[in-house]
């Protein structure tokens, strides 16, 4: 009998899988398609096909996807979509559950057609989108960089750009190698919370309004205040407050707002939040100082980070709280005319001795 070993990070590596179209498919759900999506292409490394006969695996929604004859004649697992969401959770298993062979059975492997490029979309391709739906930028959450210390934030504090130069260039520079993020699990909190996790671990944040996906979301002040509760959040349970030789900065500033744009990915990429720092000298203090007042807290409360696995799902979790919201109508719409388009120019003066 084999040792156990832990399960490899791409599970379905080689499958196609079929989303059939009533999986998130109402305007509202759209961002979690996407995210969903994602799931199944970079935590679980299978490709996603548009047709539903040439695929290893059928995601469907139980309550709403009709049985045709596309389905009865596939030679596929047809599974709920919610297996993909508890297939990724797995963190170590005894036997691992999909071999790397092909899961079908070999009468059927000569009926198979040649894999065609234009039917299966890489990881990488831009899913589709329900109409009416909060249009969504995909973006990935990236494993947190070791963070700094917010004392020493003038160290290393941002550089000052304008804001429709800075964010084209974010874009631009940004776009072509961006990976989408990962999809959000259960909507359940309760089970979401490690047993070691302390029972005071407050939600995370998500905004009271609609976030605006204009590429400048952070000219309105709802939305600054949002990041600066999100910041504080952040600090409290994700950073590492122990770190001691390390700057608030550039990476800081990545690591928070890599984290807000699992709910808003296509207004908020990870530069988002580091590039209106740098242009509101104000913004970056009131910054500095929610992830001060975040540090002390865990520090007081003697905190440890969540795992990437627990943060990942505490944030799917808050996803799923911000579609609701949205749908509820619960939300109000920010207005063009609300936006704050005025930039500084200057920073916070770096202190003396210091190499830009």
């Amino acid at each position: 009998m084999p040792a156990a070993s832990p399960a490899p990070d791409l599970l379905l590596a080689s499958k196609r899988v079929y989303i059939d179209p009533h999986v998130y498919g109402l305007p509202h759900q759209s961002a979690s398609r996407l995210r969903f999506e994602d799931l199944i292409t970079r935590r679980l490394g299978a490709k996603i096909t548009n047709g539903p006969l040439i695929a290893d695996y059928i995601a469907v929604e139980i309550s709403s996807t009709p049985v045709d004859d596309n389905m009865l004649d596939a030679d596929a697992h047809v599974v709920r979509h919610d297996f993909f969401q508890l297939t990724a959770s797995i963190t170590s298993t005894s036997l691992v559950p999909f071999p790397g062979r092909n899961l079908r059975h070999s009468s059927a492997e000569s009926d198979l057609p040649e894999r065609d490029s234009t039917e299966v979309r890489s990881p990488t391709a831009t899913p589709s989108k329900a109409p009416g739906a909060p249009s969504h930028h995909s973006t990935r959450l990236r494993t947190l960089p070791e963070v700094v210390d917010p004392t020493l934030a003038d160290a290393s504090s941002p550089s000052p750009h304008s804001d429709a130069h800075a964010d084209s260039s974010d874009q631009n520079e940004e776009s072509s190698a961006r990976t989408p993020i990962r999809a959000r699990t259960a909507r359940n909190p309760e089970s979401n919370v490690s047993d070691n996790e302390p029972p005071s671990l407050d939600s995370c944040p998500i905004p009271d309004c609609i976030v605006p996906t204009n590429r400048y979301a952070f000219q309105y002040e709802p939305i600054r205040d949002w990041a600066l509760t999100f910041t504080k959040w952040a600090a409290t349970y994700a950073l590492d407050a122990s770190t001691d030789k390390v700057r608030f900065g550039k990476a800081y500033l990545y690591a928070v707002s890599g984290m807000m744009s699992n709910l808003a990915p296509e207004a908020i990429w990870d530069s988002s939040l580091h590039s209106a720092a740098s242009r509101r000298p104000e913004f970056f203090e009131l910054l500095k100082q929610a992830a001060l007042d975040g540090r002390d807290a865990a520090l007081a409360d003697d905190r440890v980070p969540l795992s990437e696995n627990e943060l990942y799902r505490h944030l799917g979790h808050a996803g799923d709280r911000y579609d609701d919201a949205i749908a509820a109508g619960t939300l109000r719409e920010l207005k063009n005319e609300d936006r704050d388009p005025l930039q500084s120019t200057s920073l916070p003066g770096k202190p003396a001795g210091k190499k830009p």
